[in-house]
């Protein structure tokens, strides 16, 4: 299922170049480099626990490239068509002891990002100011384990796709060259690992704010 959620996204990411590069007049490829807080706030059967409480934040520092189709109409509106893919691997892990003496030990661990996005804003020469949406799919994964006599252990691994509106600017330094910065925040899908009678779902999200290097042609 994993692997047929990021096939039809990536179909669909080829059948849309095809289509907007009708649209689009000019063409870019770049790098990127930021910094991601990344949230899970985990919840057994619906409710806050300890475990929840116990698992904090964690930063994870996205970096990829990107590919985009971009336009200026003679009023000045700005929209570009942009793919990209970051590799930015992070986890969490937390350990809880029962009053019997076992050992549960969790970890959230979120993994490489496919992305899609719209952009529209403004030209005043040189500095372009823009908003975004972006569709983004990312790889997360639970892990849960009961460490007792003999270690029981529970994974799940989904390819979770989320929204993501943000808002960035760029400036031209020369005819071919443009840097900027984005920020976004991503809300993902909820995701659900069963353990025994119990369930443990994540609902993901992330604060990401980066830098950006293009080259324009």
């Amino acid at each position: 299922m994993r692997k047929l959620k990021l096939n039809i996204f990536l179909i669909g990411v080829v059948t849309f170049f095809f289509s907007e590069k009708f649209v689009y007049s000019n063409g870019y490829i770049g790098i990127n480099l930021g910094y991601a807080r990344n949230s899970v706030k985990p919840k057994i059967n619906g409710e806050s626990n300890a475990i929840s409480k116990k698992m904090n934040d964690f930063d994870s520092i996205p970096a990829g490239f990107h590919f985009g189709l971009e336009k200026i109409f003679q009023n000045g509106v700005y929209t570009a068509a942009e793919v990209g893919m970051d590799f930015a691997e992070a986890w969490e892990k937390v350990t809880y002891t029962f009053e019997n003496g076992d050992t549960f030990s969790y970890k959230v661990k979120k993994g490489n990002s496919i992305d899609l996005a719209m952009k529209v804003g403004y030209s005043f020469g040189r500095f372009i100011p823009y908003a975004l949406l972006e569709v983004i799919g990312t790889t997360w994964k639970q892990k849960a384990s009961f460490i007792n006599r003999r270690t029981n252990t529970f994974k799940k691994s989904d390819f979770k796709l989320g929204i993501a509106p943000g808002v960035g600017g760029q400036f031209k330094i020369n005819s071919h060259w443009t840097a900027g910065v984005e920020y976004k925040y991503a809300i993902y899908g909820k995701q659900t690992l069963s353990i025994f009678d119990n369930a443990i779902s994540i609902k993901p999200s992330a604060h990401d704010v980066r830098a950006r290097l293009s080259y324009n042609f």
